[in-house]
């Protein structure tokens, strides 16, 4: 009696002329190797969203630090003071606001699922999950950034807003030679005027400035997101290995083109003559990309 469908390997792949080639492996795949995949794979969709929300993240840092520096030179070309030059700079508080949400936010999205990601792959008293809390109560209980960054992104989604206000510093009004530094600070009477609980944060706010320049907080933050991506990935190391060697090996034994997208060309009549009706991509190229962010990193 033939099975109720058959999945072979093969691979679409563009001729020179712009026509599609279609090449199958005449051999079924069957359900333990079909299971044996799943199963190598399975690591990267246990790594992807964390990798996902980590890039997230570092983007909007990036973004971040990029319109810093074009509001420096917008702000640089403007006849100061002047209604324009001001317009300018609420013009560059409302960007700067913008990206420090988001960061603020894809931040916490990274740091909130990696724990959970990590309790549902190893469980939640297994020693990859107490490392990596471990690892991060380190991380926090050493850097006065971590612990305000991701307390301030609390407190911006009910109290106030991220950001108090910028500051321009212009050394020559001439606009030839002169030089601008940008200050995006928050106000010490602004976190603390509210009834936001700061918990044990709060004696060490009130002891800074009345201003603090945000950019080096920030920066710090977003170093430390790195070193505990950085930790994430290290508990995955294994898994990513295994799974990058049977990748080798099934490329190797199917004869799948490196570039190529291998699929799963799926009969549901179970027989060798019909037409396959479907295809199913193997999530190569998903491993490819996991692998390429944390080697970017």
């Amino acid at each position: 009696m033939s099975p109720k469908f058959s999945r072979k390997v093969g691979f679409c792949s563009e001729n020179a002329d712009g026509t599609l080639a279609i090449a199958i492996n005449q051999k079924n795949f069957d359900e333990v190797c079909y299971q044996e995949l799943n199963d190598y794979l399975k690591v990267v969709f246990d790594v992807k969203p964390i990798v996902t929300a980590f890039v997230a993240a570092r983007e909007n840092f990036a973004d971040f630090m990029a319109s810093a520096g074009n509001c420096l030179s917008i702000m640089k070309k403007m006849n100061s003071p002047s209604s324009e030059a001001i317009n300018k700079s609420l013009d560059c508080l409302s960007l700067l606001t913008r990206h420090v949400s988001n960061f603020l936010a894809t931040a916490s999205l990274f740091l909130a699922n990696s724990e959970v990601q990590l309790g549902k792959v190893f469980g939640e008293s297994s020693e990859e999950i107490n490392l990596w809390n471990d690892y991060r109560r380190t991380l926090h209980l050493n850097s006065f950034a971590y612990r305000f960054i991701y307390e301030l992104r609390n407190f911006s989604q009910h109290y106030g807003l991220p950001i108090s206000g910028l500051n321009f510093q212009i050394d020559n009004m001439a606009k030839i030679s002169r030089s601008i530094d940008l200050t995006i600070y928050v106000c010490k009477k602004d976190l603390l005027t509210d009834n936001f609980n700061w918990k044990r944060l709060k004696k060490e706010i009130e002891a800074l400035e009345e201003r603090t320049d945000l950019i080096p907080l920030l920066s710090e933050y977003n170093e430390i997101l790195g070193k505990l991506f950085q930790k994430y990935i290290e508990l995955f190391a294994d898994k990513l290995l295994v799974c990058s060697k049977y990748i080798n090996t099934f490329r190797a034994t199917f004869k799948i083109p490196e570039g190529v997208q291998p699929v799963l060309f799926i009969n549901e009549k179970g027989d060798n003559q019909s037409v396959p009706g479907r295809t199913e991509l193997i999530p190569f190229d998903q491993f490819d990309w996991v692998h390429n962010k944390c080697n970017d990193f």
